[in-house]
């Protein structure tokens, strides 16, 4: 697999890793590196030992990763704070393969896979095995890291969003579903100063922007859609463009998953997208994204499906 394909397929390599114990051979010109599960490299469990990189970063910087494996130094690929996969040189003779970092045969590594020569005979993918530390270090970044609604009654019945999951908000039209969604961002943008991407298919910016005027000031949001602003909301509108540098709007109608998982990896330090609203399109998408409804996801990656198109689409800061 060349690196710009692995790159495209980073998340579902990862996962396969983690899963399966699946070992991928990736080439970018003369340098070649695998991307394998943390069993066959234990050393990098131990923080700090290796470079490590959230998928987000490694995905971004991965050309660059693959020569740095191919020249003998591992890359450790992290979900939040949780080493999941490594990057090594695919040279089977490289002294990064030690056997003090090897398990024996027949014995499980550390939240590695269980292996036998039963396994090995047969050709079956042996089972995963995680470790007490995996799943405390997993709870404690949800625990710390996650933003929130900023709703306190939501956000104490649900623990906010967790890292990493898609949060679907489904309500029947013209109930205001979608300013669960538009609460998150706000509250990530313009109280947590974290970088949001707002994919809008329904509003537009100036909807958006709006409706977060009126949240902030308490405002008649009809009349604001008038364009009638009293002095103080005229205030909080320009405090806001002077503080949203951190929320990201696509406004174009035409916005599918596609392009919202092609443009979320370049962005630097994204914390949270938001999807408003998910939609069933030409193609039939995952079961999690049908009918009309909003998503929130909380950290790196987003699932392949296609909302519907309507329109020109255009991609706008505000």
């Amino acid at each position: 697999m060349t690196a710009t394909e692995a790159r495209t397929e980073l998340f579902a390599l990862v996962k396969c890793a983690e899963r399966d114990g699946v070992s991928t051979l990736i080439h970018k010109r003369d340098d070649h590196a695998l991307l394998v599960p943390l069993a066959r490299f234990p050393a990098a469990r131990q923080p700090g030992a290796f470079p490590s990189h959230v998928l987000s970063a490694a995905q971004r910087d991965f050309g660059d990763l693959i020569t740095l494996a191919a020249q003998g130094q591992p890359q450790v690929l992290r979900r939040n704070s949780t080493p999941v996969a490594v990057l090594l040189p695919a040279d089977p003779a490289s002294s990064v393969l030690s056997t003090d970092t090897a398990a024996p045969p027949g014995a499980a590594t550390a939240g590695g896979a269980v292996n036998s020569q039963a396994d090995q005979d047969s050709g079956t993918t042996p089972r995963r095995l995680t470790t007490l530390g995996d799943a405390v270090s997993v709870l404690t970044s949800v625990l710390t890291g996650g933003p929130t609604f900023g709703l306190p009654g939501l956000d104490a019945a649900t623990g906010g969003l967790q890292p990493g999951r898609l949060t679907l908000v489904a309500a029947a039209p013209n109930i205001g579903g979608s300013l669960l969604g538009l609460a998150a961002a706000r509250r990530t943008a313009l109280v947590d100063r974290r970088t949001v991407l707002y994919a809008a298919s329904g509003p537009n910016r100036d909807d958006i922007f709006r409706r977060i005027i009126s949240a902030e000031t308490g405002g008649d949001y009809p009349r604001l859609k008038q364009g009638r602003l009293t002095e103080h909301e005229q205030q909080v509108a320009h405090q806001l463009v002077q503080a949203g540098d951190l929320l990201m709007i696509d406004d174009g109608s035409d916005l599918t998953a596609v392009d919202i998982a092609e443009t979320a990896p370049h962005m630097e330090g994204l914390a949270l997208v938001v999807v408003d609203r998910l939609q069933a399109g030409p193609q039939r998408p995952p079961a999690a994204v049908r009918g009309p409804s909003s998503g929130c996801l909380s950290g790196p990656g987003f699932p392949r499906a296609h909302p519907a198109r309507a329109g020109p689409r255009h991609r706008r800061q505000r």
